[in-house]
């Protein structure tokens, strides 16, 4: 799963095998929590 940073920055978070059309729980949560420590290690650096 991606996101965007700004405008013209996109970062990949994390990778998956969807076997099914629903996104699994975890996955979501996963992708949150690892956007979350992105841009709070981001911002300490800023």
């Amino acid at each position: 799963m991606c996101f965007f940073d700004g405008g013209n920055l996109v970062v990949l978070g994390n990778c998956f095998v969807k076997k099914t059309q629903k996104t699994p729980k975890k996955e979501i949560k996963l992708a949150e929590k690892i956007k979350k420590e992105y841009l709070k290690d981001k911002n300490k650096y800023e």
